[in-house]
């Protein structure tokens, strides 16, 4: 597998490891926090959706595409977590292009090793949101975001 297909690959298994995690979200738990200046459980999904939108529109030089990021829809935060995804993943190749020629002085290992640790740290966050406030979800869960050699969606 060449190596833009391994980043490709680990990028699918970290996104789907996030909607994993978001999937076993109960509803009320998005306003749950870790302290109380800290971000919510929504807001937690939605920054990371907020920091792929940020360098995928950095680095791609696209206009006009930060989109309201509040809102209190599961299945929204879903759809928004899967566009941005799919952006990213259009930003890897623009940039592994670019780093081809020569042209960009932007890595693109630099950028996923950024934002595969981003994103660990913000699952970490809100496991411990709903450790802190004993909220009952399945060992499971947190074992399983650990778990990269399974496909749990």
């Amino acid at each position: 597998m060449a190596p833009l297909d391994k980043i490709l690959f680990a990028w699918k298994k970290n996104n789907s490891l996030t909607l994993f995690l978001h999937k076993n979200i109960e509803d009320d738990w998005q306003k749950e926090k870790l302290h109380k200046k800290g971000r919510t459980v929504k807001q937690q999904f939605l920054h990371m959706v907020q920091m792929r939108l940020m360098w995928s529109t950095k680095i791609n030089n696209k206009i006009g595409v930060e989109t309201k990021l509040n809102t209190s829809n599961k299945k929204t935060i879903v759809e928004q977590l899967s566009d941005s995804h799919k952006r990213i993943q259009e930003t890897f190749i623009a940039l592994h292009n670019q780093n081809e020629k020569g042209n960009f002085t932007f890595d693109t290992y630099t950028l996923f090793t950024r934002l595969i640790a981003h994103e660990a740290h913000h699952r970490s966050q809100i496991i411990a949101i709903i450790k802190v406030n004993d909220l009952p979800i399945n060992n499971s869960v947190n074992y399983g975001l650990w778990t990269w050699g399974h496909n749990f969606n």
